[in-house]
C-alpha cells in the first residue's frame, strides 16, 4: 500500500511538472552561452573599440579606442565569468539579461 502510494504521488508530480517548469531553461542556456563567449573572446574588445573610435574621430581614434578597449577587457571577462557561474539563477536587477550592452562583442554576433 505504501509503495503504490509513493509511486502514484511520483507520477502525479511528474505529470504536474509540465513545460511551465522548463520554460526558463532557454534563458539559462542563453546566459551560459553569453558568459562562455565573453570569457573566450574578451580580447576582441581592443580591436573593436579601436575601429569604432577611428570611425567616430580619426584624429583621436588610437588613444580613445585603446583606452576603451583596455577598460572593457576586464568588464567583458568579468561579466562572462559571472554569467557562466550564475547561469542557473537570475541576478538582482538584470535577471537573466546582460549586465551591459552590447551583451556580446558585435564582431562575434
Amino acid at each position: 500500500m505504501r509503495k503504490s502510494t509513493l509511486i502514484m504521488a511520483a507520477i502525479l508530480l511528474a505529470v504536474s511538472l509540465n513545460n511551465t517548469v522548463f520554460a526558463g531553461l532557454d534563458k539559462v542556456e542563453e546566459k551560459a552561452n553569453r558568459g562562455a563567449t565573453n570569457m573566450v573572446a574578451f580580447w576582441l574588445e581592443v580591436p573593436y573599440q579601436l575601429v569604432e573610435a577611428f570611425k567616430k574621430n580619426p584624429a583621436t581614434g588610437l588613444p580613445v579606442g585603446l583606452g576603451l578597449g583596455v577598460v572593457m577587457i576586464p568588464a567583458r571577462l568579468g561579466s562572462g565569468v559571472i554569467d557562466l557561474v550564475t547561469c542557473p539563477a537570475p541576478l538582482p536587477g538584470v535577471g537573466y539579461g546582460p549586465m551591459f550592452e552590447p551583451a556580446i562583442n558585435p564582431w562575434i554576433e
